[in-house]
């Protein structure tokens, strides 16, 4: 018998996905799929945990396809070898996009991994032939299928903004829609975080200020969005140069041993901001969202320092965060979840 192993985020699963797979098996490509949904080891945005995408998955489990439950590991040859021991007379055969043959080279173990033939789906009218000529030692099966047009980003996309929701009767399977809805799976999760935050914050009469450079004033804009929160938010600063730092209190010392991008400043102007305000909280945010400074040249790009301070207990929250978003935008976004979640643990 001859099993698929379909391998991804399916966050979450759509009719794409599945148009593959039941294509595989009406063709007799394949006997059975077997789908293994990841764990979120590449800090993928909006990734709902593991169980509550198999979940989701079941809506679509038959006698020829098959949803992992069991144990994941990280990297796909794992994912094969442990399928082969359990099913060791059975051959496998590797499912995957067109799309991620570039990046295919980079894959972990690949000498193990290409034992098994490679079933690949066309994707945006790709040439793929030409990637393939670079793998000489795999062996690659490609399949063509009138292609969906549609991802797991913009389906996600349309939940969070309310817009296009015709997409989402079109490509979502009725009881997956039903069940993203009843849990507000995707909804806007850092506005209402910060909802949460500022109730929190006028119940405990606490206030916050904030110091940001790359984040542009991001994330003062996203708290003053809430209703009431003109009693909790004392002052937003946007020190987008050395200087400013400065003037507001970063001490030139720290920026001139640490440099500008480092943790040690992000808490020097967390700390600055609470003293310059008097609020309860501080949080300074430094960094690089990929576009280069020329007046500091220093530092790793897509790379975030960020603190939350706290002036009671003299806390210093430290954060190191990667951005991988191809839109600044995105990855400010990004950030403000991040910073939203942690001063959820804080308050």
């Amino acid at each position: 018998m001859k099993i698929g192993v379909y391998v991804g985020s399916f966050n979450p699963v759509h009719s794409g996905h599945m148009r593959l797979v039941k294509g595989l098996l009406e063709k007799k490509i394949v006997d059975s799929v077997h789908i293994v949904p990841t764990e979120g080891y590449w800090e993928k945005r909006d990734l709902l945990p593991r169980k509550e995408r198999i979940k989701m998955l079941k809506f679509y489990e038959t006698d020829s396809i098959h949803i992992e439950e069991g144990t994941v590991y990280p990297y796909t040859y794992q994912i094969l070898r442990k399928l082969q021991k359990q099913y060791p007379k059975e051959e496998l055969y590797l499912l995957m996009g067109a799309d991620q043959l570039p990046n295919l080279s980079k894959w972990q173990c690949l000498e193990e991994l290409f034992r098994y033939p490679i079933i690949v789906f066309r994707r945006n009218q790709m040439e793929i032939e030409d990637y393939i000529k670079t793998l000489p030692d795999a062996t690659f099966l490609v399949v063509d299928f009138d292609e969906i047009d549609i991802s797991s980003t913009e389906i996600r996309k349309a939940l969070q903004t309310g817009k296009n929701p015709g997409i989402l009767k079109e490509y979502l399977h009725q009881g997956v829609l039903s069940y993203i809805k009843e849990n507000h799976y995707y909804e806007n999760g850092r506005c209402m975080m910060l909802e949460d935050i500022v109730k929190k914050m006028k119940q405990k009469k606490k206030t916050i200020s904030t110091m940001e450079s790359c984040t542009g004033g991001g994330l003062a804009n996203a708290i003053t969005n809430v209703p009431g929160a003109s009693e909790v938010f004392h002052f937003g600063a946007v020190t987008y140069s050395n200087g400013y730092k400065m003037k507001m209190g970063v001490p030139s010392e720290v920026i001139d041993t640490y440099t500008v991008y480092s943790k040690e400043t992000a808490t020097a102007m967390a700390r600055a901001i609470q003293a310059f305000t008097g609020s309860d909280y501080g949080i300074g945010i430094t960094g690089k969202l990929s576009d280069m400074d020329p007046n500091n040249p220093v530092g790793e790009d897509d790379q975030v320092f960020i603190t939350i301070y706290e002036k009671e207990t003299d806390r210093e929250d430290p954060l190191i965060l990667k951005v991988s978003q191809s839109t600044r935008e995105e990855n400010k976004e990004y950030l403000i979840k991040k910073i939203a979640e942690e001063l959820q643990k804080m308050i």
